[in-house]
């Protein structure tokens, strides 16, 4: 069995958070081991498409979130 030495860390949203929590709770693991189960589950079944796919709309809400951060940035900066 190979040591777990390595870490990365994954941004989420407040709400996906929860949601890993209560889901981790109901399995009886961490919520870092059942992300990890999750991981591996979709890297073994996922195909290269859906991958791609995923990806895509994970960079598309990743640039949505920035645009909405840098909106609200040119705001404040003008509200003074």
């Amino acid at each position: 069995m190979q040591k777990l030495d390595a870490r990365q860390i994954v941004p989420l949203t407040s709400e996906e958070l929860n949601q890993l929590r209560k889901d981790s709770n109901t399995q009886e693991i961490t919520p870092g081991l059942y992300s990890r189960a999750l991981l591996l589950h979709a890297i073994d079944n996922m195909t290269a498409d859906e991958i791609t796919d995923a990806v895509a709309v994970a960079k598309t809400e990743a640039a949505d979130r920035l645009s909405a951060g840098a909106r609200e940035a040119v705001s404040h900066r003008w509200e003074k």
